[in-house]
C-alpha cells in the first residue's frame, strides 16, 4: 500500500492519542527496503492483552502487538518472519512509557 500524506492524516484521526510512525522494513539481507508501513503506539488495552501472554506464550504476545499496531499491510507483515519481527521491534520502540524520577528516602 502506498503511504500518502492523506493516509497518514487519516490514521492519525482514527487513532487519537497514539504516536504514528512510518517504518521502512528491510529485506532479509538488510540492504533494501522491502516494505513501508504505518505503525501506531500500543494502547493500554493492547499492552494489557499482550502482558497476559508474555510469560506463558511470548509469541502470542508479540502477535497481539503486531496485529493491533500495524496499520497497513498487516497480512503481509504477519506472513513473513523478517517483517513480523521488524514490526514488533518498531512497536516496542513506540511503547508510551516514561520513566519517572524516583528518590529513595
Amino acid at each position: 500500500m502506498e503511504i500518502t500524506k492523506e493516509l497518514i492524516e487519516q490514521k492519525k484521526s482514527e487513532n487519537p492519542g497514539c504516536a504514528i510512525a512510518l517504518v521502512k522494513m528491510k529485506d532479509k539481507e538488510g540492504k533494501t527496503v522491502a516494505l513501508e508501513t504505518l505503525i501506531k503506539s500500543p494502547s493500554r488495552h493492547v499492552i494489557s492483552e499482550a502482558d497476559k501472554w508474555e510469560s506463558t506464550n511470548p509469541g502470542k504476545a508479540k502477535e497481539i502487538y503486531v496485529r493491533n499496531c500495524v496499520l497497513t499491510d498487516v497480512e503481509q507483515v504477519m506472513a513473513d518472519d523478517n517483517l513480523f519481527y521488524q514490526a514488533y521491534f518498531a512497536v516496542i520502540d513506540l511503547l508510551p512509557f516514561q520513566k519517572p524520577d524516583v528518590q529513595t528516602l
